[in-house]
């Protein structure tokens, strides 16, 4: 994981942005990731490993009540306002379809480039 407030980021990674602070997780450091259906809908689920789990749980409480963008594939995925501090290292995230979903799990996996997200 890496704290930074800007720079080159690895597309095979997922970034939470808000408040002017930037944490990026490289898909290797990911304990899970996969595709995971809603009703109605679809996703992309992430779990962090005990050390992101922290981090993120500390930056959610300093960015409550502001958004927080959430990009995998240098591409946004959603933009939530953060409502309470967020412990556990768990997340859904919200996609178009399930195709995206698979695709965005494989590919911060290292199993697949990444794809486009249809608009």
């Amino acid at each position: 994981m890496v704290f930074d407030g800007g720079g080159v980021i690895d597309a095979r990674q997922i970034v939470f942005e808000g408040g002017g602070e930037r944490m990026v997780v490289p898909g290797s450091d990911l304990v899970e990731v996969a595709p995971y259906f809603l009703n109605p809908g679809h996703a992309l689920i992430f779990k962090l490993n005990d050390t992101d789990a922290a981090l993120f749980a500390d930056l959610t409480e300093r960015l409550i009540g502001q958004p927080l963008s959430v990009s995998v594939c240098d591409q946004e995925l959603a933009r939530p306002v953060v409502q309470d501090r967020l412990q556990g290292g768990s997340g859904i995230v919200p996609v178009v379809s399930v195709e995206v979903a698979v695709a965005m799990a494989a590919a911060l996996r290292g199993e697949a480039d990444c794809p486009p997200i249809p608009e």
